[in-house]
C-alpha cells in the first residue's frame, strides 16, 4: 500500500506493478495493491481508496483519513503488509497490524529529511529525522533500495534494516532497443554527443546542475530530459519531453543516447 502511485508516477509504481505481475504467476499467492483513487474500486487485484488530489500534483492523491485504509486492510485480511510511503497509509497499516496480527514491512523509497529540506529548508531537520526514526522503528522489517539509504536509517537508530535492490527489467531495457535515427529525429548531427536524463523533474533531482553543465558544454552536446515536472526554461542544447512515457519508449531513448546522466 502506498500513496506514491499515480498515472504519471515513477519508480515506486514501476516496482509495484512489476511485483504485482510477477507474483500473479505463482499459484496460491494473492498480491493486492492498495492505492489512492477518486473513488472506491477494485480491478485485477488493485484496490483504490478515495483520497483528494494533491493540488498541482500531476495525478497524485494524499490520504487524509486512516479509517478507509484500515477498513480496506481488514477486508483484504493479508498475511503480510508492505508500506511504501511514510505518511498516513503507514500509520493505517500499523494500526491494522494490531487487529490482524500480521507483520508489517516498511519500504523506505525516499529520503524524507532530504525531501523536506529541499522544499521548505532545514529548520525542520531534527523533527523530520525523529519522525522517520519513530515511524520506521515500529515496522517488523525495513527495506531500503540502496546501502546509502540503509546507512541513513541506521544512523537514525532504525533497527532491522535490509537492503533490497530494485533491479532492472533486462528484457525491456536492452541495447537492442537502440534507434539509430533518434539524433536525426531530434534535429541533431551524428557527431553530437546525446545525453539523457529520465525521471521526475522534482527539486531533489538537482536538474539545475545538469542545465548549467549543458551551458558549459555547448553545441557539441545535447541533453534530452524525459519525464514529468521538467523545467520549461532550458538552454538551446536541451530538449524536454515533459510527460510520463511508457517503458518501451524510455528504453528506446536510453539505448539510443551516448550517456545517461543524473545530478541527484
Amino acid at each position: 500500500m502506498t500513496m506514491f502511485y499515480a498515472p504519471a508516477s515513477g519508480g515506486v509504481r514501476t516496482y509495484l506493478d512489476a511485483k504485482h505481475r510477477r507474483l500473479a504467476l505463482y499459484p496460491g499467492v494473492r498480491h493486492s495493491l492498495l492505492i489512492p483513487g477518486p473513488q472506491s474500486s477494485h480491478e485485477d487485484g488493485v484496490y483504490r481508496v478515495p483520497a483528494p488530489p494533491v493540488p498541482f500534483g500531476n495525478g497524485y492523491r494524499f490520504p487524509l483519513r486512516v479509517g478507509p485504509w484500515r477498513a480496506a486492510l481488514r477486508s483484504l485480511r493479508p498475511d503480510l503488509i508492505e508500506v511504501g510511503d511514510p505518511y498516513l497509509t503507514a500509520w493505517a497499516a500499523l494500526d491494522a497490524r494490531r487487529q490482524l496480527d500480521v507483520p508489517v514491512i516498511g519500504f523506505y523509497h525516499s529520503d524524507l529529511p532530504l525531501l523536506v529540506s529541499n522544499r521548505i529548508g532545514t529548520w525542520l531537520g531534527a523533527n523530520v529525522e525523529n519522525y522517520v526514526s519513530k515511524l520506521y522503528g515500529n515496522f517488523d522489517r525495513v527495506l531500503a533500495p540502496s546501502a546509502a539509504m540503509a546507512d541513513k536509517l541506521t544512523r537514525l537508530g532504525v533497527k532491522n534494516v535490509h537492503v533490497q535492490p530494485l533491479g532492472v527489467d533486462l528484457q525491456t531495457f536492452h541495447p537492442s532497443r537502440r534507434d539509430s535515427g533518434l539524433k536525426a529525429e531530434l534535429g541533431l548531427t551524428e557527431d553530437t554527443h546525446l545525453l539523457i536524463f529520465a525521471g521526475r523533474g522534482s527539486k531533489e533531482k538537482n536538474l539545475t546542475v545538469l542545465l548549467d553543465c549543458m551551458k558549459a558544454l555547448g553545441a557539441g552536446y545535447h541533453l534530452l530530459l524525459v519525464g514529468s515536472h521538467m523545467p520549461t526554461s532550458v538552454p538551446t542544447n536541451v530538449t524536454v519531453v515533459d510527460k510520463f512515457r511508457p517503458a518501451a519508449e524510455v528504453s528506446r531513448l536510453l539505448a539510443s543516447a551516448d550517456a545517461l546522466v543524473h545530478a541527484g
